[in-house]
């Protein structure tokens, strides 16, 4: 596919998932984006920044790679979503944790009740 392509499916794929009750302008203003840039964007087939798109998917709920790709089956349910975020507040909990010395890591044993 070339850029216009790719950015004529992107809408596509924007609209396909949008709630037909919520205008583009809600959607795009609602993620903190400019309307009046995501107007153009759209009207030329062009596909947003990176992080613009990030924050459509976010308001979307669909994945930033589905929005960009159509690959479905990359694309998470809503359940998923919430098990990875759950996953990276856990990971970022562990990794604080573990940089710290070794009688905040005893604390934090003592209070989860694990002894080993």
């Amino acid at each position: 596919m070339n850029d216009i392509e790719d950015g004529y499916m992107f809408w596509k794929r924007v609209d396909s998932v949008r709630d037909q009750k919520r205008s583009l302008k809600e959607i795009v203003l609602k993620s903190g984006l400019n309307y009046e840039l995501v107007k153009v964007q759209r009207s030329l087939n062009r596909v947003p920044k990176a992080c613009d798109v990030c924050k459509l998917a976010k308001i979307l709920d669909v994945s930033t790679e589905w929005l960009v790709t159509g690959d479905h089956q990359k694309n998470p349910t809503a359940q998923e979503s919430v098990e990875f975020e759950e996953n990276v507040r856990l990971a970022r909990i562990i990794n604080k944790i573990l940089k710290n010395d070794y009688r905040n890591l005893r604390e934090v044993e003592e209070f989860l009740h694990i002894g080993l």
